[in-house]
């Protein structure tokens, strides 16, 4: 994993992280490819952070801006919201990805479940975003103990090339 091969390895990608994958391009490695900007603010209720991710995109991916947001609201009501704002110098297809160790379940256009002791209900807008999901099985020993034998990725894919988005994701109970 430390390799110069490092990123032929599917668990290096950036598209199997939480992240966008803009006209085919992943973040670029090294760090001079960094998100920056970052903004927290928390108490007892919420808590957020914010930040561009527009650095951590080599040049071809053509990002003129992208900020994204995180939510957390605590309490009764409960959720996590993930905003996307961003801007391209060109229409590309765009990919958010999202992994999670549990299976996914897509109920209706806009929402899909993460079944489990508490059941996780991922909403985003079906107008902007298809989504399909991918199994992945674990083959590698090392991670087996961890992630076990299979984790699945979410992909959030625009519904067509676009240069530029406001796009929302919510987990909630």
């Amino acid at each position: 994993t430390f390799s110069a091969q490092r990123y032929e390895l599917w668990t290096m990608q950036s598209a199997y992280h939480n992240l966008p994958t803009i006209g085919g391009e992943q973040q670029a490695p090294g760090s001079k490819f960094a998100a920056a900007d970052a903004v927290y603010a928390g108490d007892a209720a919420a808590a957020s952070l914010s930040l561009s991710i527009a650095g951590a995109y080599p040049p071809e991916a053509g990002v003129v801006r992208w900020d994204r947001s995180f939510a957390l609201s605590r309490g009764g009501n409960s959720a996590v919201t993930i905003t996307d704002r961003f801007e391209l110098s060109e229409a590309v297809p765009v990919t958010l990805s999202l992994m999670t160790p549990r299976e996914p379940v897509v109920t209706t256009p806009g929402e899909l479940t993460l079944p489990g002791d508490t059941d996780v209900r991922v909403s985003y807008d079906a107008s902007q975003l298809d989504a399909t999901v991918e199994t992945i099985e674990v083959t590698d020993e090392r991670l087996l103990p961890v992630w076990g034998e299979r984790v699945y990725r979410v992909l959030l894919s625009s519904r067509g090339p676009v240069a530029e988005g406001d796009w929302t994701v919510r987990f909630s109970a």
